[in-house]
């Protein structure tokens, strides 16, 4: 990829893979594993729905036979092929309408041969069970909630994974500031130290004064080994979501963003439930789940009527010596006569096992129509709690991200006191550690708070099902970045 750094010469890049967090995201569009399996998924599902969508569409079969016959009383024999074609067109209402000719070509052991053709026009039409529109397009109605199912399900795995990419990234972020902030810190012990060896070498502090120091920056440097243990895990945390090569390290570009004013920060969040409602994966899941448990009711409620149907047909033959002959009087038949048939049948349990099982089908579907109507219901009232506590946590990050900033203002202020009565031998070096100390707390804490305060923002965006609007990601296709289907087998 192009936005992919080369490595440095004689190895890995020792910056690492320097990447923005826009750049994070569209690497891990393609080549997160999670992702990769997801697009494979979604191409058989659409391949799926691609078929259920060829329902109402002409269905073309070959027929063919070879028949031989042997009568005593006539002695003789004679041999039979036979090809029927046919095509098949299933109707909206739930009937089905068939076209099939037929050529048949007989030879006599005595060498004559007769050929025949024929062409049948046929219609079977339901009455009661598997009539109407609702129950004939209920296959395609099924599908389609299955197709749209899955795309939701596809869409939440995308935003769950561009949610974790964004964490990960502003995670190595704090880990890297983390570490500044340690050397900085470290930094300052030791010239703490320098200090203190000057003023005990002038007699303005006792000896002792070393000791305490010396631990000061062993502290400092035991924390900046940790920091560095904690960069390289959230680099390799980033890595894997990335989906690339073992050993190879990323390198944020982007900084954390600025703080949100807070009228604008309300303004926000006063939208957040109508956008959840709207957006969510699972909630509309929940949607489609109670739209499918009642077209199944439906299903259900219709294997109850009485199998009444309608059956019409019209048939043409023409016989002769040759195909030319056998057509001509086929066209013949069409014009002048042919066979025509009308029926109408009636078949329908009057108790039995049989019976007892489609209702018992039935009362499975009501109670399911009924238990997924329930669930979206409390589906509905999760999400509300889950967005109204999102949002609450974004206003405390909020808070706590101005409170932090001001404590650290407050450290830092304390700090250059404290350093001018050091040179004065007004404190003592135990008293100026501590307060470096509390320094590098306060900056570590208000780095933790805005991240606190990010990964806020990203789970109200995952609640509101808006991850995808918030960063302008559009879904991968199926097929982008995935390894190919296998082959189907001859």
């Amino acid at each position: 990829l192009a936005m992919l750094a080369a490595p440095a010469p004689g190895g890995a890049a020792a910056d690492g893979i320097a990447l923005t967090l826009d750049a994070a995201i569209e690497q891990a569009l393609q080549a997160n594993p999670t992702l990769v399996d997801a697009r494979l998924d979604r191409e058989l599902q659409r391949s799926e729905a691609a078929d259920a969508e060829r329902l109402f569409t002409p269905q073309w079969r070959l027929g063919t036979a070879l028949d031989g016959a042997h009568d005593d009383a006539r002695a003789g024999s004679t041999a039979a092929a036979s090809v029927f074609p046919s095509v098949e067109l299933d109707l909206t209402t739930g009937g089905q309408l068939t076209l099939r000719p037929e050529w048949t070509r007989r030879a006599a052991r005595d060498g004559t041969t007769q050929e025949s053709t024929a062409l049948t026009l046929a219609l079977a039409q339901p009455l009661g069970r598997g009539a109407g529109s609702a129950v004939a397009t209920a296959p395609l109605a099924r599908a389609r909630l299955a197709e749209e199912s899955h795309a939701l399900a596809f869409r939440g795995t995308v935003m769950r994974v561009v949610t974790d990419v964004v964490d990960a990234y502003r995670t190595l972020i704090r880990a890297g500031l983390e570490v500044t902030i340690r050397e900085r810190s470290l930094a300052d012990a030791k010239r703490t130290r320098d200090v203190v060896a000057v003023l005990i070498e002038t007699g303005r502090v006792a000896e002792s004064d070393r000791i305490q120091t010396e631990t000061d920056v062993s502290e400092r440097e035991i924390r900046l080994v940790e920091s560095a243990l904690a960069l390289e895990d959230a680099e390799a945390a980033l890595a894997v979501l990335l989906g690339l090569e073992a050993g190879q390290r990323v390198r944020p570009v982007d900084a954390l963003p600025d703080l949100a004013d807070g009228a604008a920060l309300e303004a926000e969040l006063a939208g957040s439930l109508e956008r959840a409602l709207a957006g969510e994966p699972g909630y509309l899941q929940a949607g489609i789940a109670e739209r499918q448990a009642a077209l199944e009711r439906l299903v259900a409620r219709d294997t109850l009527r009485p199998e009444l149907s309608l059956r019409a047909e019209a048939s043409f033959a023409g016989d002769g010596e040759g195909p030319g002959a056998s057509l001509e009087r086929l066209a013949d038949g069409l014009a002048t006569h042919g066979r025509y048939a009308v029926g109408v049948q009636l078949s329908m349990p009057l108790g039995g096992l049989e019976r007892r099982r489609e209702e018992r089908t039935r009362q499975r579907a009501e109670v399911a129509h009924a238990k997924a109507g329930r669930a979206l219901d409390a589906r509905r009232r999760e999400l509300e709690i889950e967005v109204r506590r999102a949002a609450e946590r974004v206003r405390a990050g909020h808070r706590q991200v101005r409170l932090a900033a001001d404590a650290l203002a407050l450290a830092r202020e304390q700090v250059r006191i404290e350093e001018g009565k050091l040179r004065l031998g007004l404190t003592s070096t135990y008293h100026m550690g501590r307060v470096r100390s509390r320094l590098a707390d306060a900056e570590t804490f208000e780095v933790n708070a805005r991240i606190d305060y990010l990964r806020a923002r990203s789970a109200l965006d995952l609640a509101e099902g808006a991850v995808l609007d918030r960063w302008d990601v559009a879904p991968p296709a199926p097929g982008a970045g995935a390894p190919a289907l296998p082959a189907t087998a001859p």
